[in-house]
């Protein structure tokens, strides 16, 4: 009786244990459903959102009055120890550099919302990019290189607004004084956009671009530089950009409409 009593009693314990592992598998399945339920709906509503909506566009602001962040720094530094330097644009030899640059450009942003592709060919007759010499700041133009190949490239700019709003939207004789003689009076750096080569992405070559660029326009004196346009679903670049410590500065909400051809 007193084995019959013994088995009876262990046969219990083992169902309340399996009772305890069902119940917390049952749990954690219906966590699981609840987290996908939430992340599909989630999904679909900003989905709604960006087709009812547009999509946004965000621009960021770097305090240059205080320091480079120290992260910023050590990423650099992982860069440079992969054997990854960095070189300002040549304008002496502008067409070999558009020779790779204008195919790396077509690169970044494809794939981008808003993106017409468009031939290389295109890129060098109808957007102005022959003239790129006689525009284009070199030590704020930098190419990152590998084993002597360019892999990246970073186009920032000084703040030539500061400028342009001074000139009244007139081109004149007395304005291109003007513009040579208040741009040295710019206080503010732009960084309009950078492009990585797809094998090197997400090994940090963004931040040193970022680095080397915001060092610059210390050395210069600048008190900020604005970062954007940036889509917001970027969440690469966003990511990047927050290692500068940069503060979100505008928002602009973008829409698309498709014209039937008549």
């Amino acid at each position: 009786m007193e084995d019959e009593k013994t088995n009876e009693e262990n046969h219990i314990k083992n169902i309340q244990v399996l009772n305890t592992i069902f119940e917390g598998l049952i749990s954690d399945a219906s966590d699981l459903v609840k987290d996908l339920s939430w992340g599909v709906k989630t999904y679909l509503f900003f989905g709604l959102i960006s087709i009812l909506f547009g999509i946004q566009e965000l621009i960021y602001n770097i305090d240059l009055s205080k320091p480079i962040p120290h992260k910023l720094k050590e990423k650099a530094q992982i860069c440079k120890e992969f054997g990854v330097k960095i070189r300002s644009f040549n304008r002496l030899h502008t067409q070999k550099e558009l020779n790779w640059w204008i195919n790396l450009f077509l690169q970044t942003f494809n794939g981008h919302w808003g993106y017409v592709p468009v031939s290389e060919e295109e890129v060098l007759s109808r957007f102005g990019i022959k003239q790129l010499r006689w525009f284009v700041d070199s030590k704020l133009f930098l190419v990152a290189e590998h084993n002597g190949s360019p892999i990246a490239y970073l186009w920032a700019t000084p703040d030539y607004n500061q400028v342009f709003q001074k000139m009244n939207g007139k081109l004149g004789p007395y304005q291109i004084f003007q513009f040579l003689w208040n741009k040295q009076q710019i206080n503010q750096g732009k960084l309009h956009f950078i492009g990585i080569k797809k094998d090197f992405r997400s090994k940090n070559i963004g931040s040193y671009l970022n680095y080397e660029a915001l060092l610059e326009m210390k050395k210069r004196g600048y008190n900020s530089a604005k970062v954007g346009l940036i889509d917001e679903e970027n969440t690469v670049a966003h990511k990047t950009i927050g290692i500068t410590n940069a503060k979100v500065y505008r928002k602009y909400r973008v829409f698309e409409k498709y014209i039937e051809k008549s």
